[in-house]
């Protein structure tokens, strides 16, 4: 299912800023730390969003029949 390849594109999606802020020295103090845990929690956050939408289409789909009876 298309959905399948579609939520691990989005869970997927901050972990390259945030591995590119987390590797680097680039922007260090205070500000640096407060965005960098900004970063990270919504990281986490949107990788949850993800998740449930991905077991929202699961649920779903497991208690749609898969056949239809007819008449």
């Amino acid at each position: 299912m298309a959905a399948y390849g579609s939520v691990d594109a989005l869970r997927e999606s901050m972990n390259a800023p945030h591995r590119t802020f987390t590797a680097t020295d680039a922007w260090l103090g205070p500000e640096a730390r407060a965005w960098g845990e900004e970063l990270t929690a919504t990281r986490r956050k949107l990788q949850n969003a993800a998740d449930t939408i991905l077991w929202s289409i699961y649920d779903r789909v497991g208690a749609t029949p898969r056949t239809i009876a007819t008449g």
